[in-house]
Parts: structure tokens; sequence; C-alpha cells
């Protein structure tokens, strides 16, 4: 129904037939345009079948004037009564005149980007629909035209359309007005399937709520996301606090990752030095364990700008998430990164230095003279040479008298 439909005609002496509205049966739904008789009839198409009844022999033209929604116009039919036969070569069967409208057909594009509206290859792709009159669309492999490294999945004709994702959008030629739905099966390594994206043409014009623009329909894939649990502590295992720490990362294609301060979970006592989302989250340790959330496939650095007092900056520790999975050399355990600082060892060298005591005995000689006062005795080491002299001559002297006796 809703087609606007002419009928004209001419006789076989080429005059123009004039039609009776009278002798216009209606089918169900239609409208009949024209008011009065003439050589023009006019309608609009219904539910049934229109019967224009006591047509003379002639030649006449089938003409739709516009289509209904969803319909392509279609091309004039001409058939002809011969003695109250119909001929034509289109449509004419028997008695009845047949005009089939072609449903409005339209191209859409349809690409798989990620966040960086790069078109990314190996996604999954089904696409079904229901046409306006809620009946399951067909879809016709020829009329899918692949993008650079798409692979078409579906190999026959069918109501659902599969391909895999290439470095360009693939187009799909000849939808008929409906609705649609593009769903992702699998989405490529390092990122996570996507929620599904419905849209409507009608008319010939695409519209939806997401990811439709003008007849390109964009689907977008966030990155994989994973969960990481840092870890400062000393070499006794036990959790240290004070560290200042950073991360930073890039991306598979080098762009530096952004993190959102909102997913770092602190540890206790932690504090955040970060203000603001940006190419690296600052933190200073605390006694428990920090969780930065949501991170992103990359290649991340966590580096140690200054460590607690009595510790000693550890070196960086590089890791790498791939599809969830944390990969690294040193300090990788599963989710977890832990980063160990040494403590900083004081050295005491005591020197005990030798102290040699040098004793110097000094022996004054002294001449005794027999005139000489003799003075009081002195203390310390040279005093003590007086008394002995003293005594000396007094030795000698008696030994001198006694020697003189014993002469005698």
């Amino acid at each position: 129904n809703g087609a606007t439909l002419t009928l004209t005609g001419k006789d076989f002496t080429g005059r123009d037939v004039t039609f009776d509205t009278k002798s216009v049966e209606l089918g169900e739904g239609a409208e009949l345009k024209t008011t009065e008789n003439g050589t023009e009839l006019t309608w609009v198409s219904g539910t049934e079948s229109t019967f224009v009844k006591g047509l003379t022999d002639g030649t006449y033209v089938l003409h739709e004037v516009a289509a209904p929604s969803g319909y392509e116009v279609t091309t004039d039919i001409t058939f002809t009564i011969t003695n109250g036969v119909l001929s034509g070569e289109t449509g004419v069967e028997s008695s009845s005149v047949t005009m089939i409208d072609d449903m409005t057909k339209t191209d859409v594009e349809i690409s798989k980007q990620n966040v960086f509206s790069e078109e990314i290859n190996g996604a999954t792709l089904t696409l079904t629909g229901t046409d306006f009159r809620g009946q399951k669309v067909t879809f016709n492999t020829s009329d899918v035209k692949l993008g650079e490294g798409a692979e078409l999945t579906t190999t026959e004709n069918g109501t659902e359309l599969t391909w895999v994702s290439g470095t360009e959008s693939t187009f799909v030629r000849n939808l008929v007005d409906g609705t649609y739905v593009l769903h992702e099966v699998a989405a490529p390594s390092g990122y996570e399937v996507t929620t599904d994206i419905t849209f409507t043409i009608t008319n010939g014009e695409v519209t939806g709520e997401t990811g439709v623009d003008g007849n390109k329909v964009t689907m977008i894939d966030d990155m994989t996301k994973h969960d990481v649990k840092i870890s400062k502590k000393n070499v006794l295992g036990n959790e240290l606090a004070g560290a200042t720490l950073r991360l930073t990362g890039v991306d598979a294609n080098g762009n530096a990752i952004t993190f959102d301060i909102n997913n770092i979970e602190l540890g206790e006592n932690a504090r955040l030095v970060s203000a603001e989302n940006g190419n690296a989250l600052v933190w200073i340790s605390g006694t428990s364990a920090t969780y930065v959330k949501n991170l992103e496939n990359g290649n991340y650095t966590l580096h140690e700008e200054a460590a607690p007092a009595g510790y000693t900056v550890a070196t960086d520790i590089t890791f790498t998430v791939e599809n969830g999975e944390i990969v690294g050399e040193v300090g990788v355990d599963g989710d977890s990164i832990t980063m160990v600082d040494d403590m900083i060892v004081t050295t005491t060298t005591t020197t005990t230095a030798a102290t040699t005591t040098t004793t110097t005995t000094t022996t004054a000689a002294t001449t005794a003279r027999t005139n000489s006062t003799t003075n009081a005795p002195k203390t310390g080491v040279a005093g003590v040479g007086i008394p002995a002299a003293a005594l000396a001559l007094a030795f000698g002297a008696a030994f001198a008298v006694r020697r003189k006796k014993n002469e005698d």
C-alpha cells in the first residue's frame, strides 16, 4: 500500500481513453484520487488489488508517481487489450497487471576502530536486520565490498552476514529500509568486545544513536584493561612507606598512556601526588600495597623518585600488560609488581692511636770545690745528684783518714 498510481490509455483509433470513476473497485486500504471522469485515473494502492472494469480495447500505461516509504519508483508497465485479452511483456498474466517495487537500497560503510580512530583488523563482526515489514533481511554476499585485509566468513546468502575486519572499512551494499544490528563476536588481540550498534535505514537515510555518521557506521573497541598491585618493600619483605613512585607507559602504537586518577586504590597511609589525569601517575607508598586499575595493553615503567629515609633508590622496573597478562623480568609475580629498596649501610672505622712515652733520664755532673756553697736540694731528676755527691765526698774523706792511721 501507499503507492500513487496512474492509468492512461489510447484506443485503436488513437483517441485517449476516458475512465469512469464508477468502474473502479478499490482494494482494501486503497484511495481514489480522481474525482471526475477523465483521461487519467489516479489512486493510492492499498493492501489488496484494485480492479478497473470495462476497459475497451487499446494500449494502456500503468505509471507509478510515488513509491511507498522504503521502496523505489519502478518503471512503467505497458499492456494491450485486444478482443478482451491482455498481453504485455512485463507484469501481465491473464487479466492481471502486477507492478513490483524494489525496496530502497542503501550502501553502508562499516568501520572497526580503536579509541585513537585507527582502523583495527581481526574483529569478527555480524550484521543482521529486519525490514520495515518485520521480516528478516536476506544478505547477498555479492553485495559486500571487503576492506583491505578483511575476510568474508559467510559463504552463502542468508539472514546473517559475517566477516573479519581488515585495515580499511567494509561496505555492505543494497541494504533495504529496516533496522539492523552490528554485533562483535570476537575482538582483536588486545581489545575488548564492545556493545552492539543498532541503526535504522529509512528512505535511504541511515540513523542511529551511537556510531552513525551519514552512511558510515563506526564501532569502537576499548583496549583490554587490567588491574595491577604495586608494592614497595624492604629486603626483609616488609611494606615500606614513604617512597615516591612514578608510573608511566606507552601503548602498542607508541602513544603515551593517560592515567585516570580515579583508577588508583591507595594502600594504607599512601598519598596520591598526581592532582589530575595525565601521562604519569605519582604517589607516595604507604604501609600496604597500592592498586592501579584498568591498565590497557602496553609497556610500563615503575620509577622511584625518592626513597624513604635510610634506604637507597631502587632501579626501575619495566613490565608489559598484554591481553590481561603481566610480563616482566624483575619484580613481577602474577598481578603483583614488587620494588625492593636496600637499606643504607653505615660503616664506622675506629682507629686506635698508640702513644709512646719516652722517659729521658738526665744525669747532671757535679764538680765539687772547696769553697763551694751548698744550696737546698732541688726536686725532679736533676736535684738527686747534689746529695749523692756530698755522700761521695764524705766517704772519700773517711777513707783517707783511715789509711793515714794505718800507715802510722
